[in-house]
């Protein structure tokens, strides 16, 4: 995983200045609620990001429930692999297993530190 991540980001290591980059994730956000795709609310911040940065159009995610799916961005893993299937508190639709990223597990913000990243 580490090494996967060091070498996607291995093409930007002959700039001068590291690329800044922002991930959003927001559950049960459709294309068409931010204020760029016409939406109601208005968003100007997003707005101004889309307008002067880069815009992504599709995206998928790995679970159809939120903190899974979340725990598979911040790992770059299938959830699955480190038994993470469903949510967590309340909601969950099993109480045998409990959900959440193992200590051992990596995350993004610990792979991107030694390439001088903060989060």
């Amino acid at each position: 995983m580490r090494l996967l991540l060091i070498l996607l980001l291995a093409p930007f290591a002959w700039l001068s200045a590291k690329p800044n980059f922002v991930i959003f994730l927001a559950d049960d956000l459709g294309y068409g609620d931010v204020g760029y795709q016409g939406g109601e609310v208005s968003t100007p911040h997003i707005d101004s990001i889309a307008k002067d940065g880069v815009t992504l159009t599709d995206g998928y995610v790995s679970c159809p429930v939120c903190a899974p799916s979340r725990a598979g961005l911040l790992t770059g893993r299938y959830q699955q692999t480190f038994g993470f299937h469903d949510n967590v508190g309340p909601f969950r639709l099993s109480k045998e297993v409990k959900p959440g990223i193992p200590l051992k597990v990596p995350i993004l913000s610990e792979v991107l530190k030694p390439l001088g990243y903060v989060s």
